[in-house]
């Protein structure tokens, strides 16, 4: 009802359904047929891995979601991998359109310098954890080997987001909370401001073995331009990315996570910092002003291809009126 008194009151030439939940899916296929506009689906989270986890409670919805996706000008998906999977699942093709950071938000970060006393290497994660799913704990293995390999290492874990229990546990878990400093939510431009000036970042990605799941913040990663430790290493569309850009490297096992590290501590302990290797025109790729150019792409086609469709309904409906005549 909300979309069809939109359409009554500005002119309106496509419909984009962003999903989740599945029900804006089935929202933007209605008013579409309603009016005869094309629609877009924007898929957020793959939708044969929602099936998986059990997202679709009864039959009813899963059919009627593969049912109504067919019919959409395009299917967007924010990784290859998931592009992959869901097309499989709807046999049709998908188009891969990544999330991105936005360069103005950036322009004018400026690094805080945040050394307290004793200076040492600082590891800064931030955003949302999942216990069993996306923690802290199989980097901070590796934090722990470090220290066993290297007893008086200095280096220091700063997290920032709303997981505090959950990296407070594994802390504790290895014995690491000495080390370990959690410093709650704080406003987006501050933490700007302390991901640009950090030695590494640590982007935690998920431990059930999926690949095309980077997480939120790894974009903001990227335009951080510091040093990335993606940790499990099993992300196929991170360490992918990683690799293209320059930006980063990944590790899974503890003692991959600490040769890692131990590395980057003798250069940061010669030089003072970590060179960051990130190629400039790569790591644009992942700019929201290339996602715009993407999507821009796929309206403009998803568009022309309805016009297009229409005239040709059109024609053959001048031609049957004529043969029947």
């Amino acid at each position: 009802m909300v979309g069809e008194s939109v359409l009554r009151s500005r002119q309106v030439d496509m419909i984009w359904a962003t999903c989740h939940p599945t029900s804006s899916l089935w929202a933007g296929d209605a008013i579409s047929r309603r009016n005869d506009l094309p629609w877009v689906a924007d898929i957020r989270d793959s939708l044969a891995l929602k099936e998986r986890s059990g997202y679709y409670k009864g039959l009813p919805a899963r059919a009627r979601t593969r049912r109504i996706l067919p019919r959409a000008a395009a299917v967007v998906e924010v990784t290859p991998e998931h592009a992959a999977l869901d097309a499989r699942w709807l046999g049709r093709s998908c188009v891969t359109i990544t999330s991105g950071f936005d360069h103005r938000q950036w322009e004018h970060v400026i690094p805080i310098a945040d050394r307290a006393k004793q200076p040492r290497l600082d590891v800064l994660c931030a955003g949302m954890l999942y216990p069993g799913y996306r923690t802290l704990g199989p980097a901070l293995a590796g934090i722990s080997r470090l220290r066993a390999a290297c007893p008086g290492a200095r280096v220091r874990l700063v997290y920032y987001g709303r997981s505090s229990d959950i990296v407070r546990e594994d802390a504790t878990r290895f014995q690491l909370e000495d080390i370990t400093e959690c410093r709650g939510f704080i406003p987006q431009d501050e933490l700007r401001a302390q991901m640009a000036s950090a030695d590494v970042l640590l982007l935690p990605t998920n431990q059930a073995g999926h690949s095309g799941v980077p997480g939120g913040k790894f974009y903001e990663y990227l335009a951080a331009r510091r040093p990335i430790l993606a940790v499990p290493g099993e992300d196929r569309f991170v360490t992918s990315v990683l690799k293209d850009t320059g930006a980063g490297i990944g590790a899974t096992s503890p003692d991959d996570v600490a040769r890692v590290l131990q590395r980057w501590l003798k250069e940061w302990n010669r030089t003072g910092k970590i060179a960051y290797t990130g190629r400039e025109d790569a790591v644009n790729q992942y700019s929201i002003r290339e996602s715009a150019r993407r999507l821009a792409a796929v309206l403009d086609e998803a568009l022309d291809d309805h016009v297009t469709d229409g005239r040709l309904l059109h024609a053959a409906n001048v031609a049957n009126t004529n043969t029947a005549a």
